[in-house]
């Protein structure tokens, strides 16, 4: 008895042949893989599509989660048929919305969240609105996974 002719009941596995040719008529076909536009610049580069796991490390308060934050929303932004789900064990809704903020409208994360606002406060104010009508561009196909933040 072959591996082909008794999988246990629970598996769920593909003899590698058929997967190979299954691969190989995929190659030779004229579709082309899914790839997720993430921007311009230094991470133009970078290939995302479905299926990819991208780790992305660092020490606390670097900016992975912005980063990750931003590439999401361009590749939202690019494709009218992606949807996204983001979730973070570190930061809160509150928090991330504010750090997007933050990002699009080019006013500092520390001056938003302190509020120190100073002269400026008419050309931040200004500045949030303009930020926030380019996040809801895509806000409504993206969605935060709430619960998932560290307690203690």
């Amino acid at each position: 008895m072959s591996i082909a002719d008794a999988p246990p009941p629970h598996a769920d596995f593909v003899v590698l042949n058929d997967a190979i040719r299954d691969r190989i008529n995929w190659l030779k076909s004229k579709e082309m893989p899914r790839k997720f536009f993430i921007g311009d610049g230094e991470f133009g580069h970078l290939h995302f599509g479905p299926g990819q796991l991208v780790v992305v490390g660092g020490v606390a308060g670097c900016g992975k989660s912005c980063l990750v934050a931003e590439w999401v929303f361009n590749a939202v932004a690019a494709d009218p048929a992606l949807r996204a789900i983001i979730t973070n064990v570190d930061v809160g809704l509150e928090k991330f919305v504010e750090r997007q903020l933050a990002r699009v409208s080019g006013v500092d994360a520390d001056v938003l969240h302190w509020k120190q606002y100073g002269e400026q406060e008419a050309v931040i104010q200004d500045r949030l609105d303009e930020a926030a009508a380019h996040l809801e561009t895509v806000a409504d196909r993206i969605a935060f996974l709430r619960g998932c933040q560290k307690t203690g």
